[in-house]
């Protein structure tokens, strides 16, 4: 049963323990996992010094195993913190080189082993379309949210749809689209509400409260 929340000290210790155990006998994937695990927590503090060297850690250890799906979850560490940075260049690089690693067929296989409600290339092609908006390309950050889109109906993941439908809604809101985003929204919410997904509900109906703000309207 879950009892604590995921920053909170106590999963610090899990993560810390687990990782040097797995080290001691040899366990790759839970070491992986634990790595992430110190990562991520990282990244949720605010402490981006301490996530990049997280990151290291992770793609050195990916590296040393050349395990395409463990460099993937590696790259997608390194394009989170870059992003979070400020760094776009940074981040653009590592998003490619994290692609260029990606196979459809093994993704579906094992990118469940990591978490059911994260996949790496959706987190990289959705946020590959937040840096071109940022960088001022809007129209590549529509064709790869579209590529996005498209990739989270081919993977068939409930879960996956309703994110890149969230995340299609969030570029439109950006560019100021409040039809586009309504839809988006709307789209993702009904999802949501269907497989029971909280966090993306709330999501999509902050961004359908927005694209009817927009044109006012009133719940």
């Amino acid at each position: 049963m879950i009892t604590k929340v995921w920053a909170a000290p106590e999963v610090e210790q899990i993560y810390l323990r687990t990782a040097e155990l797995s080290q001691q006998c040899g366990a790759a994937t839970q070491r992986f996992l634990a790595l992430h695990g110190l990562y991520g927590l990282a990244l949720l503090r605010g402490k981006l010094a301490a996530a990049r060297e997280r990151e290291k850690q992770l793609l050195s250890f990916a590296q040393q195993q050349q395990n395409p799906t463990l460099l993937l979850e590696a790259r997608y560490a390194c394009w989170s913190t870059a992003l979070s940075r400020g760094e776009l260049a940074a981040a653009q690089a590592h998003i490619e080189k994290g692609l260029d690693v990606y196979h459809l067929q093994l993704h579906r296989a094992k990118a469940r082993v990591f978490s059911a409600e994260h996949d790496p290339v959706l987190c990289g092609l959705t946020w590959r379309s937040l840096t071109f908006w940022l960088e001022g390309y809007p129209a590549q950050a529509l064709r790869n949210m579209d590529r996005a889109f498209a990739l989270g109906r081919d993977l068939g993941h409930p879960v996956t749809v309703a994110l890149s439908l969230a995340w299609a809604a969030q570029l439109h809101q950006f560019l100021r689209d409040g039809p586009a985003t309504r839809e988006k929204a709307e789209a993702s919410v009904s999802l949501a509400a269907e497989e029971g997904f909280p966090y993306v509900l709330s999501w999509g109906l902050v961004l359908r409260g927005w694209a009817l703000a927009e044109h006012g309207q009133a719940e």
